[in-house]
């Protein structure tokens, strides 16, 4: 539990699967206050880091309900790097009975869990929730990049049995850390999207800008772009679309989208429909 103690050598674990229990890991579920919930994050996130060193690879949640808070308030860094991350070479594996939540808070690039330069992850099972109904868009700003989940310049992962809602934004976006033509420029590859269920996103079900190699299959897209009692959808409002941003005409390509295989997907009740390719 959080209160042990480890000095010398770090110690390895037996099995190659943790199964957590938030009580023993000082995770307060239920509603709380800001404070509460950035906690919430910072010690899951170092958690998985901690695990993961101790030479575990399957980190298991069963039973958990508790809520997460972005960090809107640091300077640095960008969008990617403040949800709740998860590491290279790890498997989130969750159940029906996991539900992470977003707090409600009145940012603009708000995310909830993030794969952000990370390679060879596998996140399964588990509910996610947005924060679309209850966050603040008193600044009167549009919001549309609040999203549940990114995929940012990362390789061979696969996302499946997940239940994704309520997103501000996209429930699922995948993109690159930087532009194309900078030295920086990290794509995300192989990326597999896979017998999920994404419902209510306020703008795409899921949005890819930027990578190569990606599979959306088998998922159910729901409700995409309605609007609810508490908050209109926002454009462009499809269940799946393909968006890279070329630049003068399309001389100057910011964001490269290539083989991407869409198969088996079921939308319904989106605003706009089933599948854009735009850019």
């Amino acid at each position: 539990n959080s209160s042990l103690t480890l000095s010398g050598s770090t110690p390895q674990l037996k099995d190659s699967t943790f199964n957590f229990d938030p009580k023993r890991w000082d995770i307060v579920e239920g509603v709380v206050s800001d404070a509460i919930a950035k906690n919430n994050r910072v010690f899951l996130e170092g958690y998985f880091e901690d695990i993961k060193a101790m030479g575990a690879n399957i980190f298991k949640i069963d039973t958990m309900d508790a809520y997460f808070k972005f960090d809107s308030e640091s300077a640095k860094g960008r969008a990617d790097t403040r949800p709740l991350n998860v590491p290279s070479d790890f498997h989130l594996l969750m159940t029906d009975n996991t539900h992470l939540r977003l707090q409600p808070n009145n940012d603009k690039l708000g995310c909830l869990l993030a794969i952000f330069k990370s390679d060879n992850v596998i996140i399964e099972g588990g509910n996610l929730h947005g924060d679309r109904d209850t966050h603040d868009y008193s600044d009167g700003e549009n919001h549309e990049w609040g999203h549940t989940m990114r995929i940012s310049a990362s390789k061979n992962v696969t996302i499946k049995n997940m239940t994704i809602m309520d997103a501000t934004g996209d429930g699922i976006v995948v993109h690159a850390f930087n532009h194309a033509f900078a030295d920086t420029y990290r794509y995300s590859d192989n990326v597999l999207i896979t017998n999920n269920k994404i419902i209510r996103a306020r703008r795409n079900g899921i949005s890819i800008t930027d990578g190569k190699n990606i599979i959306i299959e088998n998922n159910e897209i729901i409700d995409t772009g309605i609007s609810t009692g508490s908050s209109d959808g926002t454009a462009p409002m499809w269940a799946i679309d393909i968006e890279p941003v070329w630049g003068s005409g399309g001389s100057i390509k910011y964001e490269i989208v290539e083989n991407v295989i869409i198969r088996n997907n079921i939308e319904k009740g989106s605003e706009k429909g089933g599948f854009i390719n735009a850019r």
